[in-house]
């Protein structure tokens, strides 16, 4: 990966979440197709024996413009300072279902956030006009809701 894109996808964690330069000393990214890939491989794998580069952590959606995945979130989830939003269990419910929600906090800034559930990141959101969107796969949504419903109240669920 050349180092510009890699400065780049430094800044963008560090601007947008706060994750801190130095966390990525010790990764690799590497950029295959639109998606950014975070990994620790010690050597170069052959591109036959690959079955996964790593966890994909940025996508290009535009050629300048990155989309962190729910993924990428998920293995940033401590290091994440900023743009986490923390949901109540009727508020993780509500997006997991409908997949946008009204959310109304002054200090949250418009773009990308972290969505997180007793401080542990679950994925990816967009935030704007008072709206939090998901951008959590719909698999990984199901799959959050059926163990939802195992752990807490079934009066929660229409």
């Amino acid at each position: 990966m050349n180092l510009e894109l890699k400065e780049k996808v430094k800044n963008f964690f560090f601007e947008r979440f706060r994750v801190s330069k130095d966390f990525w000393r010790d990764f690799n990214l590497i950029f295959r197709g639109k998606i950014i890939w975070v990994n620790k491989f010690e050597k170069e794998i052959p591109l036959n024996k690959i079955i996964s580069l790593g966890i994909p952590l940025l996508r290009v959606i535009r050629k300048d413009e990155l989309k962190p995945t729910s993924w990428g979130l998920i293995f940033l989830n401590k290091q994440i300072k900023e743009k986490k939003v923390d949901l109540k269990l009727e508020e993780l419910i509500e997006i997991l279902e409908r997949q946008k929600i009204k959310f109304e906090k002054k200090e949250l800034k418009e773009g990308y956030v972290a969505i997180s559930f007793e401080d542990k990141v679950l994925g990816c959101g967009f935030f704007k006009n008072k709206l939090l969107v998901s951008q959590i796969p719909k698999a990984k949504r199901t799959e959050l809701l059926n163990i939802l419903k195992k752990c807490y109240n079934k009066n929660l669920w229409k």
